[in-house]
């Protein structure tokens, strides 16, 4: 697994990639209450926002890890977000993507250089 600086993490899957928001992301939004996830074959960039998580306090943008097209989007997620709370990296996935520019992967951070950045 790894992770990027703004709190998503990435999981190699069958020849792509799930894509979700860590721990620390639900803890500090709290009770997630809606999710809006991108449609199908839509395409982003590395940074751009992808997806928007809202909880009982704040609304929180989450950003494509590495440029990516949408091959599949997390139904269940979608219709029972507080799934997020209860399990961010097993059954809280977003979204399943295909990488664009798999020298991209590189960027982001092991799960030990990830726990230094919450430190």
């Amino acid at each position: 697994m790894l992770f990027s600086k703004d709190h998503e993490w990435v999981k190699e899957d069958q020849g792509s990639f799930l894509v979700g928001i860590t721990e620390f992301a639900v803890r500090e939004l709290g009770d997630i209450v809606f999710i809006d996830l991108p449609p199908v074959n839509a395409e982003f960039k590395k940074g751009q926002t992808f997806s928007v998580v809202e909880s009982t306090k704040t609304a929180s943008d989450v950003y494509a890890p590495f440029d990516m097209v949408v091959l599949e989007v997390n139904s269940e997620v979608e219709s029972d977000p507080a799934t997020l709370n209860k399990s961010p990296f097993d059954k809280g996935w977003l979204v399943r993507v295909s990488c664009s520019n798999k020298e991209q992967l590189n960027e982001l951070l092991s799960e030990e250089q990830y726990r230094q950045l919450l430190k």
